[in-house]
Order: C-alpha cells, then structure tokens, then sequence
C-alpha cells in the first residue's frame, strides 16, 4: 500500500491514538483554499473538540513531523513562534481525518478516506491473527524519530557551542 499521508503514534485526551496532520490532510485532498482558512473552517466550525478528535501542535516545516513539546510551547505566544518560523498544525484522530475528507468535495477526498479505511482493516486483521509484529513496526518508527530528533539536538547544541547564536533558526 502507497502510503499517501503519515500516520504516528500519538496520545490525544487519556489515549494513544493514530494520528495525522492536518497539514498533510489539506494537501494530500488537493483543496484550493490557504490552510488556516481551510482548518479554520473543517475544524474549528465542524464542532470537533480538542484533546479528543484533535490536539494543536506547533512544527518546524523543514523537520517534518518534529513537534515541539508542551513545555517548549508554554512560555511562548503564537505571534512569536510565527516568528520563529513554526508553524501551528493540528494533530487529528483518524477518524476526524475521515470525515474531514468525507467532507472535502475533492478529487482526492474519497482517495484519502479510503486510504485510511485500508489502513484500519490491515491493521485490524494483524490484531486478530495476533500478530504482534505491528508493535515492532511502531517502535521502530519511534525509535528512528527518537534518533532524528536526538542528532538534531546534538547539532544544534555544537553549533551554540561554537559561537552560533541562531542554533535552532
């Protein structure tokens, strides 16, 4: 199966869940409109809650899926970290992810939806041959994360180490 838009590991209210970004989602349907009018609109007017179908993230888009964590976000205001070069996303549950494509009137957005379906049916039919190799696949795509984000540290720590004083730019 092409994987058509990045599924992690995540933990939303008290659970784990699958996630994706609503970033990838706008552009893997192909939709028209500029992002924040686009989830302004499917996220914040479709009633969906945070800490349950969504969590708000802020990323630096040359890392990709690197987040940054609470605790780096909570002194800081969005106008700064716009500032900074990151950008806000939002973390959705699979199942907000469906029905956002559902929703989408796109070319793509039944392509999308039936993706994560296809998803959810391979993993379900691992669960119930008990398998557990899905486990193995989980962590070592924590693991490599772990040591992307590990390297990425390391570099801008040597580079504060020597005089630079835009590091993490």
């Amino acid at each position: 199966m092409n994987e058509i838009i990045q599924i992690v590991p995540q933990k939303i209210g008290e659970e784990n869940q699958n996630v994706v970004s609503a970033r990838q989602l706008h552009q893997a349907l192909g939709v028209k409109k500029k992002f924040p009018d686009w989830a302004n609109y499917n996220i914040d007017n479709i009633l969906f809650e945070n800490n349950i179908d969504f969590i708000v993230v802020w990323s630096e888009p040359k890392i990709g899926f690197a987040f940054l964590s609470e605790t780096e976000v909570q002194n800081r205001t969005p106008q700064s970290l716009t500032a900074s070069g990151y950008q806000s996303d939002f973390l959705l549950t699979l199942n907000t992810a469906k029905e956002i494509a559902m929703m989408s009137r796109t070319a793509n957005g039944k392509t999308v939806r039936n993706y994560f379906i296809q998803v959810e049916q391979e993993y379900l039919e691992l669960l119930k041959s008990g398998c557990h190799c899905w486990q193995n696949i989980r962590n070592e795509g924590k693991s490599s994360r772990k040591a992307l984000s590990d390297s990425i540290q390391n570099m801008i720590e040597f580079a504060f180490a020597n005089g630079s004083k835009n590091a993490k730019n």
